[in-house]
């Protein structure tokens, strides 16, 4: 099983990509956050509400958009590292079969756990 070198730089080229795009939506996102945080502080503060409660509402809303921004970005548009093979339908489970027995053997050979 030979790699092929164009291959590779194109897999490279697509994951830094994924990488540059996903730390600029990354930071914008950030910045939306603290947007929003500082917004709601303010309009809180507007309203004459305690400044223990505004904390408080100010931290939950960071924490929950924080973690809507760690789930989103961990989701499918995360770099694509799955292995998709394309052949014919009579081909199709003997080519299956195959690529899973070379990537078992694989596994084994660098003393790899398969879960």
């Amino acid at each position: 099983m030979s790699i092929n070198p164009a291959d590779i730089a194109a897999f490279l080229i697509q994951s830094a990509t994924h990488i540059v795009i996903a730390i600029v939506i990354w930071i914008m996102a950030r910045l939306l956050i603290h947007y929003a945080v500082a917004l709601t502080g303010k309009g809180l503060l507007a309203r004459r509400i305690d400044p223990t409660i505004i904390r408080y509402a100010r931290s939950s809303l960071n924490l929950l958009l924080n973690v809507v921004l760690l789930i989103t970005s961990l989701g499918p548009g995360g770099t694509v590292i799955t292995l998709s093979i394309y052949c014919s339908n009579t081909h199709y489970w003997q080519v299956f079969h195959d690529g899973y027995r070379i990537i078992r053997e694989a596994f084994t050979q660098a003393s790899l756990p398969i879960l």
